[in-house]
């Protein structure tokens, strides 16, 4: 599909990618300003620091994944370190809890696992903000969201993200990856979300997968890791 050129989908695609950190860091300001100097545990004013900086550093990385649209991965450069992905992904749930979030509880299931992974840690963010937000987006209010991490082989760790919407049809199970394909065509934006996601896993040396689902569980993507 040739790239869309009205400048609408542009700025919906803008503002899906963005509303939320925006959000998040708006909200974490509010919280330091009710309070004068002195008053708030230093403790939780460094966590809240944190979710602020978060989350700038996540806007910071959509601009630039927005302004290489051209990019398939190859070109994204990579900032890896050994990463908990325990911590990664519940700080990363924890943070859109009160935004995109909001309507759906969300389990994350770890299974006592060691998820420690070779990351850049604010795109492997951004690939789990796309998964999330798109979970929240295609499942009715009040259904679960589920994140899981698995590790289904040595040097291998997978982040599992599902919901109970509607589901992917099997014939759409790649589609839905290609640059300017929207999961669904309903939808607005530039259909550039999972395909970015998936360059992101790539250049990491793994993958973004849709899992087959069984019954009516809906869509289960697995982002899958090299160990550290």
């Amino acid at each position: 599909m040739p790239p869309p050129a009205d400048l609408s989908s542009v700025a919906a695609t803008v503002a899906h990618e963005l509303v939320a950190p925006l959000a998040i860091i708006a909200s974490a300001a509010s919280l330091l300003k009710r309070e004068g100097p002195g008053e708030r545990d230093p403790a939780e004013v460094d966590e809240i620091v944190r979710t602020i900086e978060r989350n700038v550093a996540h806007a910071q990385i959509v601009v630039e994944a927005l302004r290489t649209l051209d990019a398939d991965g190859e070109d994204l450069h990579l900032a890896a370190r050994p990463t908990d992905l325990n911590e990664l992904v519940t700080t990363t749930v924890h943070d859109l809890e009160a935004t995109v979030l909001r309507h759906h509880p969300t389990d994350v299931v770890d299974h006592g696992i060691a998820a420690v992974a070779q990351v850049d840690p604010p795109r492997i963010r951004q690939v789990l903000f796309n998964l999330l937000s798109n979970a929240a987006k295609f499942s009715p209010a009040g259904r679960t969201v589920t994140v899981e991490l698995r590790a289904p082989s040595e040097g291998t760790v997978e982040v599992v993200v599902r919901d109970q919407g509607h589901g992917v049809a099997p014939d759409d199970a790649e589609r839905i990856f290609q640059k300017w394909e929207r999961a669904d065509p309903g939808t607005r934006g530039l259909g550039l979300g999972l395909h970015l996601a998936r360059a992101i896993a790539r250049a990491h040396g793994g993958d973004l997968e849709l899992e087959p689902a069984t019954d009516d569980e809906g869509a289960v993507f697995v982002l899958s890791l090299p160990t550290a």
